[in-house]
């Protein structure tokens, strides 16, 4: 039975990838296909945040601060 192993795994020092699997036999002949990954994009975490599903209440740190100054009076009439 032919079996597919697929995964992900970092280039070492020189251009190395190891592969290492119990069921491959010691001497056993495999055929080995590397495909590059395409790089990601990094992204802030704002843009993760902004993307979000939900209601924000605030849009800025000033709106918060406003809000968390406004309870603070509130606590201390």
């Amino acid at each position: 039975m032919l079996k597919t192993l697929h995964l992900q795994t970092t280039v070492m020092p020189g251009g190395r990838i190891v592969i290492v699997d119990q069921d491959l036999a010691q001497g056993e002949t495999v055929d080995v296909f590397v495909t590059k990954a395409p790089p990601t994009a990094k992204r802030s975490a704002m843009d993760i945040l902004a993307e979000a599903p939900g209601h924000r209440i605030f849009k800025t740190a000033n709106a918060v601060n406003a809000c968390l100054e406004s309870e603070r009076e509130a606590w201390e009439r």
